[in-house]
């Protein structure tokens, strides 16, 4: 018995030609590289180029970390078997403050403490944590 393929092998190219055009919209430009980067007030903000499948996984992973985190998380990476090198990569809230500015706020508040507390002191007349006679 004989079958005509030729009718089943244009409708498979055509619907893999298809396919192509379809991935190629999805994946955009392959390329992936940093167009900017800025670093001012303890942030360092990065302007990527990336395929947007790519920047949809990350968004989507980089989401999964703040589950359950009020305003950041962290992650230790380590770069290479060879060199060994540690970093910390953090995601945080649009919204929310960095940790060096809760930590900036946090030494400002206690700076106020302690000139009231030493204020107090004074006033009361104790010196050195001991009243003076």
């Amino acid at each position: 018995m004989w079958l005509d393929l030729s009718y089943d092998v244009y409708d498979r190219l055509r619907f893999a030609s298809q396919e192509i055009e379809r991935l190629q919209e999805i994946i955009g430009n392959p390329e992936v590289g940093i167009r900017k980067l800025l670093a001012e007030d303890g942030q360092v903000k990065i302007d990527f180029t990336a395929p947007p499948f790519i920047i949809q996984l990350m968004a989507q992973s980089l989401l999964g970390m703040l589950d359950g985190a009020p305003n950041y998380t962290e992650a230790q990476i380590i770069a290479g078997a060879t060199d060994g090198k540690q970093y910390v990569m953090r995601v945080e809230r649009f919204e929310g403050k960095t940790p060096h500015a809760l930590r900036k706020e946090a030494e400002e508040e206690r700076d106020r403490l302690r000139k009231l507390l030493d204020e107090c002191q004074y006033r009361e007349g104790v010196v050195g944590g001991e009243r003076e006679q």
